[in-house]
């Protein structure tokens, strides 16, 4: 499991100051992904979509979600946001989500759910490797599509529709009324239990421990509507709007290096400042290296050996930093020392 350490408050700034605002990832501040916590509850929660037991309390909202490109393009027109906490059992989630036009086709699990509907979407990587990550998806109508993904498609990995988080649970409360253009709705909640049995057969470090960090992010997929025949029916030609809680910087939900992450806390501690990430920003620069490989073997058959036949700029960190080698088909890239623990990525995308 990749391990989180805290970094001084000079890094801190040094690392605001040198990424703040680039390419839309993250907060658009610091220009690093978001950080939220899951404090511990020690009873379980009922499931029925309405967020309104005093458990729910102790945890933090975070902050409305974005485009999926970051800043760079106009906020949402409808609020989303969410919130987290855990129990020996598992993880909990709750969303708000403003909805004038409650929508849902689909009722069959399983089913591409974003294809048709406005969904909303959960990505969870428990071991921050980049591989073996869970996503979970639903519908206004409580039909839920999970699957797990062998690595980023961009590293040719694979969907498995076949795999299933047992023992999930999933409720939703609409406040209006749905499939029902002639009125004007207000929106949909949704509670979430993932258990960690479930969630321990993908990935290592499950159940998490109190001040561990997990990858996570989420998505919202919003649809423009017309309506024919007093029935709700997708704009001809209209792309779906892509809004999320940790902004990606491109339209690509399956970059799991730029997802923010949640930290398990105590019962207490859920409005408490959290520590640093202090492996984010090593990443995010590994994972624009890992792009740049792939379009250098594009372009030449081979990987590069060097950041200089890359061109690749490593700041914040320094080309002495960072060791590179490569064979036609594998390479390695490093960080070690400068601001960030030992961190590795590989022809696979993998990090270690």
């Amino acid at each position: 499991m990749l391990r989180q350490m805290g970094l001084g408050m000079g890094v801190v700034l040094l690392i605001v100051l040198l990424v703040s605002g680039q390419n839309g990832v993250g907060d658009a501040k610091t220009g690093l992904p978001k950080s939220i916590a899951a404090p511990l509850i020690t009873s379980p929660l009922l499931i029925d979509g309405k967020i309104d037991e005093p458990a729910w309390k102790k945890a933090p909202w975070s902050d409305l979600f974005e485009d999926i490109e970051g800043s760079k393009k106009p906020k949402p027109p409808l609020a989303t946001k969410m919130k987290m906490v855990h129990d020996s059992r598992g993880l909990y989630i709750a969303v708000e989500m403003e909805e004038p036009h409650l929508q849902g086709s689909f009722t069959e699990h399983d089913s591409y759910i974003f294809h048709l509907d406005n969904d909303f979407e959960v990505f969870i990587d428990s071991d921050g490797d980049c591989q073996n990550y869970v996503e979970l998806e639903m519908n206004a109508k409580n039909t839920t599509w999970d699957l797990l993904l062998t690595r980023p498609y961009r590293d040719g990995g694979r969907a498995l529709d076949s795999f299933e988080m047992k023992g999930v649970q999933t409720a939703v409360f609409l406040d209006g009324t749905i499939n029902d253009p002639s009125d004007i709705d207000r929106g949909w909640t949704v509670e979430m239990f993932l258990p960690w049995k479930s969630l321990a057969e993908v990935g290592q470090g499950v159940p998490p421990k109190l001040g561990e960090r997990w990858r996570i992010n989420f998505s919202r997929v919003e649809w423009e509507w017309d309506i024919k025949d007093r029935k709700y029916v997708k704009k001809p030609g209209r792309p779906e709007r892509n809004w999320v809680w940790s902004p990606q910087g491109e339209i690509n939900m399956h970059l799991p290096e730029r997802w923010g992450s949640v930290v398990f806390v105590g019962p207490e501690d859920g409005a408490k400042a959290l520590p640093s990430d202090d492996v984010a920003l090593a990443r995010l620069l590994l994972g624009r290296l890992h792009q740049a490989q792939q379009a250098y073997r594009g372009k030449t058959g081979a990987f590069a050996p060097t950041l200089g036949q890359l061109q690749f700029d490593p700041t914040p960190f320094s080309p002495g930093d960072i060791t590179l080698w490569a064979f036609k088909d594998r390479y390695e890239a490093t960080i070690k020392g400068g601001m960030s623990p030992k961190l590795s990525i590989r022809e696979d995308g993998g990090l270690r």
